[in-house]
């Protein structure tokens, strides 16, 4: 991946989560987009792009929705 690169494909980065946290981070996001839920805290490992380190990370969101409750 080019470090200068601002935009990241949703696939290159689920490509980057630990295999065995994978399914879990797809589910919660498939809830988001939805409506099953409206936040998340969840914590997985994914590999940095440059050095293939493996880092936890601890993430938190909020869906905001346009008018037609689109995300």
């Amino acid at each position: 991946l080019d470090p200068a690169q601002n935009v990241v494909s949703l696939d290159t980065w689920f490509a980057q989560i630990e295999t065995e946290d994978v399914a879990a981070v797809q589910r919660i996001f498939a809830e988001m987009v939805s409506g099953e839920r409206d936040t998340i805290t969840t914590d997985y490992r994914m590999r940095r792009f440059d050095t293939g380190a493996v880092r936890w990370i601890h993430s938190r969101g909020t869906v905001v929705r346009a008018e037609r409750g689109v995300p």
